[in-house]
């Protein structure tokens, strides 16, 4: 459970180690962070640790780099821009990470960055697909279509799914334990994962973005 494993962190960072218990995640992250966040890029406003949160993968690695960037602040300054600057800072190498992880899967890495760089995060299906395809042409690596359910696999993309009370991204790294693989339509919006907003210098589209409030689905 990620909010109990940085809850101890945050415990022994405070020299609190000692408390009995399980730590209350909440009012440890409130002593250190602003409860909410105003992001200008995103026109929105949203918890801090949501917003944290949704610039992974889920990954423990990564969303303790991210703390341990701002950990550099005095606490006096980790407020709602600190926040937003260096959560776009570390994404940028969070998503060189990521590329360095999958290079040999994605030997196409290169052309596809050259090509959605200053594309919008929103796209439709067949958009991006089309998008991979040239990516992928010179290396002839596998079928369009095995490709396509490897990024989404890797959480490079999710799908936008329309609710009675929002928009939610499915992205696959929430609930891996599904038996199938999503079932990609022509009608199907892709949102490219936010931790390459900044690295490949997306235009925001802010009616849909990943959101990463109670159920998740970004």
């Amino acid at each position: 459970d990620l909010q109990k494993l940085i809850a101890r962190r945050m415990l022994l960072s405070m020299d609190k180690h000692n408390i009995n218990g399980e730590p209350s995640f909440y009012k440890l992250w409130k002593e250190i962070f602003p409860p909410m966040i105003k992001d200008r890029k995103f026109a929105s406003k949203e918890g801090s640790f949501n917003y944290i949160l949704k610039h992974t993968m889920y990954r423990p690695r990564q969303l303790q780099t991210i703390l341990i960037h701002l950990s550099k602040c005095t606490q006096s300054a980790i407020n709602s821009s600190k926040i937003c600057e260096n959560v776009g800072r570390v994404s940028k190498m969070l998503a060189e990470n990521f590329f360095a992880e999958y290079s040999i899967e994605l030997s196409y890495q290169k052309q596809l960055e050259k090509r959605l760089r200053r594309k919008s995060n929103v796209l439709s299906y067949n958009d991006f697909k089309n998008i991979v395809f040239e990516a992928e042409e010179q290396s002839h690596s596998d079928d369009i279509n095995v490709i396509m359910n490897h990024l989404y696999l890797t959480g490079f993309f999710g799908i936008s799914m329309e609710s009675k009370e929002k928009v939610k991204i499915d992205f696959f790294f929430v609930d891996q334990a599904r038996p199938n693989l999503h079932n990609f339509g022509v009608e199907d919006l892709v949102v490219i994962h936010p931790m390459f907003y900044s690295f490949l210098d997306l235009h925001i589209d802010r009616q849909i973005i990943a959101d990463h409030n109670t159920d998740y689905i970004l």
